[in-house]
């Protein structure tokens, strides 16, 4: 044979097999549509492209990131109802985070320039698996990120992390994370008792315009719209709970998770009214002469403001901010609003969902200034916060309820919960009551692991003693603030992530291998420990949920009150200002407080022992003094009862004489008469 000829023919066989190789791949390929290719989804706005994901420990899942839900929210939209995102042409590239909302705030160590932003930022980022995305069906988890309804974004949050704890084959949840509007853009209220062009809320209709995005585009990625669950911590925990009674929210979710929330303290109706006002004067759109209470005026700085540079609306924004006017969330928006009501009477219009609620043991700890060196709580600012605290919770009868305030945190332990215990955990119990009598089915938890340490990579971190705190447990299920993992984290993440896993998925917690859970009974207060032994299992149920805070609030000085003012305005409220340890702020002179007296339910006469007790004046460490002062601040009523006290002892005495005279007059007759016989 011809070794030439021999090479021709293995060259020629080789091409032959290549061009068959190469053949069989293009016939392979032909065979996959668009939608069977798991990183490509068409939605009914158009297409886009996503990418897959392998995390750390080999858990494949599909991230979606940056998909418009709503139209820009730009120059005359500023300030407006998001608008549904209408078709496109071009395949959206999904693949990474895009630009997040505006944020500049000094309350947080997160930096905002970390992440381009813009106003454009109206998008919903999605994860799935491809088991989701093949059998459809699957459980969905709506996170609401927090923040403070000023700062954060879900670019914060790591896409792998999250894929590990919801979308291993076994859990398959479908996981998503919106953006909305922080801050001025998103909770703007230059007028309260009138609508504009400004909507109120604006941030809450950011998330139900979201939530129904999710209803109609979920399905596109393997998720289940019926079987929805809204979830959130802090703020978004906040948000949560807000959603829970709102009536724009029915039918969007059937369960929610609330973690570390508030959201049953009375809110006003004209909350951010100053913050707004000091704002449009700051971008020269209003003066100390511009009507607030006249529509055309407002809208006319309304166009100013939609006029004026987004970027210079979030720096004069953070300086307001760092002036003691901050933009701090929601309002009670009237009829036809996301709140239309009051939050007592909202409360009683829960929806009959399931839900999970619950907080860390220590959270902010953020009154933990009122301990002394000397181990004692320091009276004057004790007595300020307790003020503060009560006006938070709008009761009518100011001095009583502070007073009881005033008793139950001289105790050092008790202390650096004042605020926690109103917002957080008085919150949580009522919730899980509200829901249950709205004939749902609610779960407390507390999350009292004190060893996170080095997981949680953040510069304040406590003593052991003193956790764990806010946003602690939250390492464990987002990722955020993480640091680095021992071996027991990496259990405890497992684990706890769990629980949120499971109820998701059949609305009822649970973790293998661990105590069961039982719904909450408010009888009992009872609610499950988050903790983990040397064997990493957990303590289980318990009653007795932050019983003294819930002996005191809804206890009390519940019954003290006389009941809460609803609606209550934000000029009821003090302003208080924590890095200043307690201060209150935004009060030019005593006088404010005088021309105030009427609506705090305070008399004028008192405004200077009130000064004497906040301010210079020693305080003889007595508790009776307090509580004496505090039933002379009352002074309207405590008159009213001395001067019937008066006339009822006058009518005791005039009852006496006469008795005393009639008894002398007949032992007088008696002698009379005893001398004739």
């Amino acid at each position: 044979t011809d070794p030439h000829h021999l090479g021709a023919s293995r060259t020629m066989r080789r091409w032959i097999d290549s061009i068959f190789i190469f053949t069989l791949q293009i016939l392979a390929i032909s065979q996959i549509s668009p939608n069977d290719d798991f990183t490509f989804r068409t939605l009914s706005g158009g297409k886009i492209r996503g990418r897959q994901v392998v995390t750390e420990q080999n858990v494949t899942g599909y991230q979606f990131l940056g998909i418009p839900y709503a139209k820009p929210p730009v120059a005359n939209l500023r300030y407006r109802k998001p608008i549904p995102i209408k078709k496109w042409e071009n395949v959206i590239d999904a693949t990474e985070y895009k630009q997040s909302c505006l944020w500049n705030s000094s309350e947080t160590s997160n930096d905002p320039n970390r992440t381009p932003m813009s106003e454009d930022c109206l998008f919903v980022n999605v994860l799935t698996n491809r088991n989701c995305l093949t059998e459809g069906g699957c459980a969905v988890m709506f996170y609401i990120h927090g923040g403070g309804y000023r700062y954060d974004t879900p670019s914060l949050f790591s896409p792998q992390f999250l894929v590990d704890n919801f979308l291993t084959e076994e859990r398959s949840v479908v996981f998503v994370m919106p953006a909305y509007r922080l801050g001025s853009f998103g909770f703007l209220n230059l007028s309260p008792t009138f609508n504009t062009s400004a909507i109120k809320n604006i941030a809450f209709h950011d998330l139900l315009e979201a939530l129904r995005w999710v209803q109609k585009e979920i399905k596109h990625f393997g998720g289940d719209a019926s079987c929805v669950t809204i979830a959130g911590h802090s703020s978004g925990g906040n948000t949560v709970n807000l959603l829970t009674m709102s009536p724009m929210a029915k039918n969007l979710f059937s369960k929610a998770i609330a973690m570390s929330a508030g959201g049953t303290t009375p809110l006003p109706f004209d909350k951010n009214q100053e913050a707004s006002v000091q704002l449009a004067r700051a971008a020269h759109c209003a003066n100390v002469s511009t009507n607030f209470d006249d529509r055309q005026e407002v809208e006319a700085v309304l166009r100013c403001l939609r006029a004026t540079d987004a970027q210079q609306l979030i720096l004069l924004q953070r300086g307001l901010e760092d002036e003691g006017y901050p933009f701090e969330g929601p309002c009670i928006d009237g009829p036809g609003g996301v709140l239309p009501e009051g939050i007592p009477k909202l409360r009683q219009k829960r929806y009959p969902i399931r839900l999970l609620i619950g907080s860390t043991t220590e959270e902010f700890s953020d009154t933990e200034f009122l301990v002394q060196p000397n181990g004692k709580a320091d009276r004057r600012r004790l007595l300020s916060v307790c003020r503060k605290a009560v006006a938070e919770m709008a009761f009518k009868n100011t001095w009583l309820t502070t007073a009881d305030c005033f008793v139950e945190y001289l105790d050092p332990s008790r202390a650096p919960h004042v605020f926690d215990d109103t917002s957080i955990f008085l919150s949580t119990a009522l919730s899980g009551e509200d829901v249950q009598n709205a004939g749902g089915v609610s779960f407390l938890y507390e999350f009292q692991y004190r060893f996170v340490d080095g997981a949680f990579n953040f510069s304040r971190l406590s003593p052991p003693a003193n956790r764990p705190q806010h946003t602690e447990d939250l390492v464990y299920i987002m990722g955020i603030h993480k640091g680095k993992f021992t071996a027991k984290d990496e259990i405890i993440r497992r684990m706890y992530s769990e629980i949120f896993v499971s109820f998701v998925k059949t609305g009822h917690p649970s973790i293998k291998g661990e105590p069961s859970w039982t719904p909450f009974t408010p009888t009992r207060n009872n609610y499950f420990v988050v903790d983990f032994d040397e064997n990493n299992h957990m303590p289980g149920m318990r009653n007795g949920y932050h019983e003294r805070a819930l002996r005191l609030w809804n206890g009390t000085a519940l019954r003290h009150s006389g009941g809460t003012l609803d609606p209550m305005s934000e000029k009821e409220t003090l302003h208080f200002d924590m890095k200043d340890n307690g201060a209150l702020t935004n009060f030019a002179a005593w006088t404010d407080l005088q021309s105030l007296n009427q609506l705090r339910g305070f008399p004028v006469g008192d405004v200077e022992t009130l000064q004497n007790v906040l301010t210079d004046s020693p305080m003889d460490g007595s508790t009776d003094a307090v509580l004496t002062a505090s039933s002379t601040f009352d002074g309207g009523k405590w008159n009213f009862y001395f001067w019937i006290a008066i006339i009822i002892i006058v009518i005791l005495v005039t009852l006496l004489l006469v008795t005393c005279a009639l008894l002398c007059y007949n032992r007088e007759k008696r002698r009379e008469y005893e001398r004739i016989i």
